[in-house]
């Protein structure tokens, strides 16, 4: 069974045969295990699966009206694009604009006076210049070399680039079907982005819940209860929902009060909750089991090297105590650091097709 969060400490200090908090504080100890999560994350990676949508929506503008993009012939505009911040492309004027409101089906209202009657156009994803592009900046604590691997179709490995908060897949532009959520058969336009991030460790004592209403599809909060008496959801802490393909994760802390808590989270739900009573269940870590000791050890030998400088200028009988801190820390973690490289495969590069 996975160690919770007390159990952790208790590995950690154990192997630093520590008295208590004379010797470690609880901020030290905290503050080392969220930096080993982070460090440890580099030799094993803690991937986190994201499914994002391609935008490709193409037409012709039908009457020109200023600032709107007109297009009844087919009436493929949706909600979602007001607060998606979708980009408008006038492919004849080569001009550009963001919807900032759905009218109706077939009419949008965009932020520029670019559509004249019988222009063509595109709809390309938030802050994108191409149907290839994904915006990816909505995530916490990621950066393009955070990225492991993209699927598209799913199952199909691709080649990326990052441009800031934008991700391009490295594809022929053919290979892009249409997103028209309208037609009879929908194409296919979910990509698979495995981010690498910081390993988690929960410090809630109890991982269930429920939600307490229902919920809209693309929602990013929900109100829950029957949650431990009281505590902290820390930022980044992953849950899963019942029901629900997807792993979510906590994007701002938020206290437990009475058992209930409202809980703002990333990816948005894929789709609506239509009960109340739906179970959640937050991880009680991501670390493997084979690797709890190893990363405990990897703790205790940052804290005694660090905790080695407040003895610089200390005196003690039977020798320098920061000598003994700081040998110890530092073997250790050579030791640790020898062990994790032993168990990482080593970084591969390869060229996937863009057909």
């Amino acid at each position: 069974m996975p160690r919770d969060y007390a159990a952790f400490t208790t590995l950690i200090t154990t192997k630093l045969q520590s008295s208590g908090t004379a010797d470690f504080t609880v901020a030290e100890v905290d503050y080392a295990i969220e930096e080993g999560l982070k460090e440890f994350a580099t030799y094993r990676p803690h991937l986190v699966p994201i499914i994002f949508k391609l935008e490709s929506r193409t037409g012709t503008d039908v009457t020109g009206t200023a600032n709107k993009l007109t297009d009844s012939a087919k009436a493929q505009f949706v909600p979602a694009d007001t607060s998606n911040d979708k980009v408008v492309h006038n492919t004849t004027d080569n001009t550009w604009a963001v919807i900032w409101n759905q009218d109706s089906t077939s009419v949008l209202s965009i932020t520029a006076n670019i559509m004249a009657a019988n222009e063509k156009y595109e709809i390309y994803n938030k802050r994108c210049w191409n149907k290839k592009q994904l915006y990816i900046g909505d995530l916490i604590d990621v950066v393009g070399t955070e990225i492991d691997s993209v699927e598209y179709p799913l199952g199909t490995k691709r080649n990326w680039k990052v441009y800031g908060d934008v991700l391009e897949l490295d594809v022929e532009a053919s290979v892009i079907p249409d997103s028209d959520s309208t037609l009879t058969t929908l194409n296919d336009i979910d990509v698979l982005v495995r981010f690498k991030k910081p390993h988690i460790i929960s410090q809630l004592t109890d991982w269930a819940g429920i939600m307490t209403d229902t919920a809209a599809a693309a929602a990013t909060s929900v109100a829950l209860s029957s949650l431990q008496s009281a505590g902290t959801i820390e930022v980044g802490e992953e849950f899963y929902l019942l029901n629900q393909r997807l792993l979510y994760w906590i994007v701002a802390q938020t206290s437990i009060a009475s058992s209930t808590s409202t809980i703002s989270f990333y990816p948005p739900l894929e789709t609506s909750v239509a009960s109340t009573g739906m179970a959640i269940t937050f991880r009680k870590t991501s670390l493997a089991p084979q690797d709890e000791e190893i990363f405990a050890d990897l703790v205790a030998a940052r804290l005694a090297t660090s905790k080695s400088a407040k003895y610089l200028n200390a005196i003690a009988i039977g020798g320098e105590v920061w000598t003994r801190f700081i040998t110890w820390g530092e073997r250790k973690l050579m030791e640790t650091l020898a062990r994790l490289k032993r168990l990482s495969p080593p970084p591969t590069k390869r060229r996937y097709p863009t057909e």
